[in-house]
């Protein structure tokens, strides 16, 4: 089981992490935003959920 940190940034913080991390995917619309990391498994890729942009609210999912 993954276990994992979420932590409250600010904006600046959340767009340097995603512009850092190259071949992130997002979903979303305007206001609620998914960023993932394809990992890749036997059998196939799994989407590891990294950021999240939630009507404002920038969080970042670390692992720990």
């Amino acid at each position: 089981m993954r276990t994992c940190i979420k932590r409250e940034v600010d904006e600046a913080e959340f767009a340097k992490f995603v512009a850092n991390h190259i071949g992130l995917w997002s979903s979303g619309d305007a206001d609620y935003r998914v960023y993932v990391e394809r990992v890749k498994m036997t059998g196939g890729y799994w989407n590891k959920p990294v950021a999240v942009r939630d009507h404002g609210k920038f969080i970042l999912i670390e692992d720990q």
